[in-house]
C-alpha cells in the first residue's frame, strides 16, 4: 500500500465531497494537486484540435498533470507515407503539455488498426518488415527523447481467449514482434518507461493470464518493458470484480511492473436514470482507490476530458456520458467520487481495503458479451472459444497440472430465449458409473439472474439431470464423449437481448482412486457477468 494513513474503519467513497468552490464549478485545491499528493498523476487523452476552445484547454490545464494524445501518434497520422514523417500535430499537443508541466504518454508505436495504406497493402517479407518496425520507433521516440516520459509501446496484441491477434506485426514477424518493439524504443531512449496497454485485461481470466505470461517471459529475459496499461472501457450497469482486479495488479507489482489506467471511461445508457449515474461515479471512485492503495499504480487517464468530444456513442449506439465532465464543462458525479478519494488520502483518512487474503472471493469475474447466434444452433465460426482454466474450487493456480490429462474449451452465445453452447473435451479416462452424479466426469453449468442461482449438472453421456431451472435444459454428448452441445431456454422471457446474467461453467475429472488418495479437478474458466445483448459487431477499443 502507498503510505497512507487510515483513520476511519470504512473505504471514504462518498458520492460528494467537500471542497471549496472558486469562481467556477472547479473545486480548490483542484484535481491534479490531491492526486499529486497520493504520487498519483491524472490525465486525460486530447487531440490538438480540442485546444482551439479555450473552456477545454482551461478544464484541461486546471485539473489534470499528464496528457495522451489520442490519435495525433498512431501510425496513420505521424508517418503517412513510407520516407514522410508528420510531427506537427503530436509537437502541438507536447508542447501544451511541456507549458503546463505535465507528464506526457505517446499512445502507440505498434497497433493493428490506424496504420497507413503503404503499410497495410504491401507484401512484406520478416526481414523487411523488422527494418520498418524499427525505422519508426526509433525516429518516433528518438523526436521525443526527454520530452514524452512514457510510451505505449504495443497496444492490444492478445484476442479475449489469450491467443495471439492475427495482425500484419504477427503474421510476419511472429511473438517477436513486442520483444522488437521495447527492443527498439529502449534504444532510441533509455530513460523512457515502457508499456505493454490493451482493454478487458484488467482481471484475471484467459487474455490478462496470456498477457502475464508474455511480460513475465520478458522480464525474465531481461526485454526492457516497465509496465502494463489496464484500459478500462467500462459499462455502467455492470460491477467491477475488485478482488480478481486486486490479484491481478499485485501480480504485475510483484514482477516489479507498474501498471496503469490508461484509458478509463464508464458509459451509460442514454436513458439512465439516477442510478446508473451513481453506479458509474462508484466505478470511477474504485479505481481511484485502487491507485492510491497500490504503490505500482501511479497513472489514472480517461479516454477524453468532456462528453462533447467522447468517442462512445459513436461506436456504442445508444450509449454516453462516459466522462468526468458533461459537454458543457461541468463536473459530473464521476468527477466529485474521484476527488473525494483523494481528498480522503490528502487528510489521511483513506481506509479502503482490496478483498484480497483469505477474506476474498476467489472466484475469477470477468464480463464478457455473448453473440447473437444467426439460428438456433451454434456454429464454431460465430462464437469465440475460452480454454478452462485449472482452479481447484478457489486455488490460485490457473494452470492445469501437467500430471493430469484433462483439458477443454468453451463457448456460448444466444438465439431468442435461449442461451446456447458447446463443450470441447479431451480426457484420457471418462468414468460415469459412480453412485452420484458429482462422482462422475461431468459438465456444470452455473446460472444466476438477480438473487436467483441455478446449478446444472451433465454426466458425460447423459443430458442434464433434473433441476431446478424454472425453463427448459437440453444436454447431448457426442457417442465419444468430446463434444457437449447444451441449451437452456428462459421460458419466461421472449429475448435475452439487453438481459444481464451471471454464467459459469466447469469440467469435472473424477478418476479411479490411485494407490492412496482420489483424484478429482474442477477446471473452471470465470463467473462471468454476462450482457446478453446486440452489439456493434465492428466494435474495437482505442
Amino acid at each position: 500500500m502507498k503510505n497512507l494513513v487510515a483513520t476511519s474503519l470504512f473505504a471514504v467513497c462518498a458520492i460528494m465531497p467537500v471542497f471549496a468552490v472558486q469562481g467556477s464549478d472547479l473545486p480548490t485545491p483542484s484535481l491534479k494537486e490531491l492526486a499529486k499528493q497520493s504520487g498519483i498523476y491524472v490525465g486525460a487523452a486530447m487531440e490538438a484540435r480540442h485546444l482551439k476552445e479555450p473552456e477545454f484547454a482551461k478544464v484541461f490545464a486546471s485539473q489534470f498533470n499528464q496528457l495522451t494524445p489520442e490519435n495525433e501518434m498512431k501510425w496513420s497520422y505521424i508517418h503517412p507515407e513510407r520516407n514522410r514523417f508528420d510531427f506537427a500535430k503530436a509537437d502541438e499537443l507536447v508542447a501544451f503539455a511541456e507549458q503546463h508541466n505535465m507528464a506526457v504518454k505517446g499512445h502507440a508505436l505498434v497497433w493493428h488498426i490506424q496504420n497507413p495504406e503503404w503499410l497495410t497493402n504491401q507484401d512484406w517479407t520478416a526481414p523487411e518488415l523488422e527494418k520498418v518496425l524499427e525505422r519508426h520507433i526509433k525516429t518516433v521516440v528518438g523526436h521525443y527523447k526527454g520530452k514524452v516520459k512514457y510510451w505505449d509501446v504495443v497496444n492490444e496484441s492478445f484476442n479475449e481467449n489469450g491467443s495471439y491477434r492475427e495482425t500484419l506485426w504477427y503474421q510476419v514477424l511472429g511473438e517477436r514482434y513486442l520483444e522488437l518493439a521495447f527492443k527498439f524504443a529502449h534504444q532510441a531512449d533509455p530513460d523512457a518507461i515502457l508499456f505493454y496497454n490493451d482493454y478487458s485485461n484488467e482481471g484475471m481470466g484467459p487474455k490478462s493470464n496470456a498477457i502475464y505470461r508474455k511480460v513475465k517471459g520478458m522480464v525474465d529475459e531481461g526485454i526492457p518493458i516497465h509496465g502494463v496499461g489496464f484500459q478500462l472501457h467500462l459499462m455502467g450497469e455492470h460491477s467491477i470484480g475488485e478482488a480478481t482486479v486486486a490479484r491481478n495488479i499485485q501480480r504485475l507489482q510483484d514482477l516489479g511492473l507498474k501498471v496503469h489506467f490508461t484509458e478509463v471511461d464508464v458509459r451509460i445508457r442514454d436513458d439512465a436514470k439516477q442510478f446508473s449515474v451513481d453506479a458509474q461515479a462508484r466505478l470511477f471512485s474504485r479505481l481511484m482507490d485502487f491507485a492510491i492503495y497500490y504503490p505500482s499504480v501511479d497513472m489514472y487517464t480517461t479516454w477524453g476530458v468532456t462528453d462533447k468530444y467522447s468517442w462512445i456513442p459513436s461506436w456504442f449506439p445508444g450509449y454516453g456520458r462516459g466522462l468526468m465532465f458533461d459537454k458543457d464543462y461541468k463536473p459530473k458525479k464521476a468527477f466529485d467520487a474521484v476527488y473525494s478519494s483523494l481528498l480522503a488520502a490528502s487528510q489521511g483518512e483513506f481506509a479502503y481495503q482490496p478483498p484480497v487474503g483469505e477474506h476474498a472471493d476467489t472466484r475469477i469475474v470477468q464480463a464478457f458479451v455473448a453473440k447473437p447466434l444467426t439460428q438456433s444452433r451454434l456454429n464454431d465460426q460465430e462464437v469465440i472459444y475460452y480454454p478452462f482454466a485449472y482452479n481447484q474450487l478457489g486455488g490460485q493456480n490457473l494452470a492445469v497440472p501437467e500430471s493430469h490429462n484433462l483439458s477443454g474449451k468453451w463457448a456460448v452465445g444466444y438465439h431468442d430465449n435461449k442461451l446456447i453452447g458447446r463443450v470441447y473435451r479431451q480426457d484420457d479416462k471418462t468414468f460415469t458409473n459412480k453412485t452420484f452424479d458429482y462422482e462422475n466426469d461431468n459438465v456444470e453449468v452455473f446460472l444466476q439472474s438477480g438473487e436467483a442461482y441455478w446449478q446444472i449438472r451433465s454426466v458425460v453421456g447423459e443430458d442434464f439431470a433434473a433441476n431446478s431451472f424454472p425453463g427448459k435444459t437440453k444436454g447431448v454428448w457426442s457417442a465419444d464423449g468430446k463434444v457437449f452441445d447444451f441449451e437452456i431456454e428462459f421460458t419466461s422471457l421472449k429475448s435475452l437481448t439487453g438481459e444481464t446474467i451471471g454464467f459459469n461453467i466447469a469440467l469435472s475429472d473424477n478418476d479411479e482412486p490411485e494407490a492412496d488418495a482420489s483424484v478429482m479437478l474442477s477446471c473452471i474458466l470465470y463467473l462471468a457477468t454476462t450482457p446478453v445483448g446486440k452489439v456493434n459487431s465492428s466494435v474495437s477499443y482505442l
